[in-house]
């Protein structure tokens, strides 16, 4: 059997080699594999990273490596990186090492019970604070919205059968966020619990600005449920609105007390505003994320390649 090692890489140079090293050793380990490629996308980071690549390329023809015409995003990567790959069995994890190479015998042996898919779910994670809480904060809004149930603690680390990444291709939507899409897929799924190793190099690229967008990027593509939302908020406000009219009236009428208060007025013409442009906002929302898949363009653009033929290139989506 083959075994894939499909990486997104973005500015972590540092990390290339050591990440083969370790995961080659891996490989030798494992009795059940004769055959064992890596996949390795380069987003578009421009940091000497794909000039690393290319090395390793050179060196091994095991190495398939592909670099982006331009930064498309870390989950357009890892779709990539699974369009390329043809192992029997395919690992996903990211380029920092924080998933560590080593956990991978033991994701595969958790696919002997009969699972397509094996997640790593991570154990006293390595990041920051504010990044733990804000991916809890974010799991916690997606599964409500898209009535998942999503594990926070688990990343893009897990290991997929060829069964399933060839189901995961036919997904053909622009918006990509690998979790939630094989969750959506619905084949068996395993778990693990791993140690969440530390950084190898550098920093996340991920800053508040770029989380906050995967997020409404997600919610949007994975459900209408802020729509429906919206016509419970408008719905209550019409009856709240109502009961006041009519609180109103019934004091002037039956105790003579007047009808006044501009300020009270005003309020509730700024609230039902903000309510009515919030609305508005999360339509448009959807009418841009319609507007985005209608344009049918690729999901990336493959700039430069090495070892990879025209066989492996039949699934690519930029063709």
């Amino acid at each position: 059997m083959k075994l894939s090692i499909a990486v997104p890489w973005y500015k972590s140079r540092e990390s290339v080699q050591a990440l083969y090293d370790r995961a080659l050793i891996v490989f030798d380990s494992m009795s059940d594999f004769d055959q064992i490629e890596f996949v390795f996308v380069e987003d578009g980071g421009n940091d000497g990273t794909w000039e690393e690549l290319i090395k390793l390329a050179h060196k091994d023809s095991r190495v398939k490596v592909a670099r982006f015409s331009r930064n498309f995003g870390q989950h357009h990567a890892l779709t990539a990186c699974l369009d390329l790959s043809e192992g029997d069995w395919v690992v996903v994890m990211d380029c920092d090492m924080q998933d560590r190479p080593e956990e991978i015998p033991r994701l595969y042996a958790k696919t002997k019970e009969g699972f397509d898919m094996v997640c790593a779910r991570r154990g006293k994670r390595q990041d920051r604070f504010w990044k733990r809480l804000s991916s809890r904060f974010f799991m916690a809004t997606f599964n409500w919205l898209s009535g998942m149930n999503y594990d926070g603690e688990v990343g893009n680390f897990r290991i997929l059968s060829h069964k399933m990444v060839q189901a995961y291709r036919r997904m053909g939507e622009s918006t990509r966020n690998i979790p939630g899409q094989l969750h959506w897929l619905g084949f068996k799924t395993g778990f693990i619990d791993v140690v969440h190793g530390a950084r190898y190099s550098g920093k996340s690229s991920y800053t508040l600005p770029k989380l906050i967008g995967l997020a409404l990027d997600s919610i949007i593509a994975y459900s209408n449920k802020p729509l429906r939302l919206s016509i419970r908020v408008g719905v209550g406000l019409m009856v709240f609105s109502l009961c006041m009219a009519a609180w109103i009236f019934a004091r002037k009428i039956f105790w003579g007390i007047p009808i006044s208060g501009w300020a009270s007025l005003m309020v509730s013409v700024w609230f039902i505003g903000g309510i009515i442009i919030g609305n508005l906002g999360i339509i448009g929302m959807y009418l841009g994320r319609i507007y985005d898949e209608v344009k049918g363009r690729p999901v990336y653009i493959i700039d430069e390649s090495i070892n990879i033929s025209l066989q492996d290139s039949s699934n690519r989506r930029h063709m």
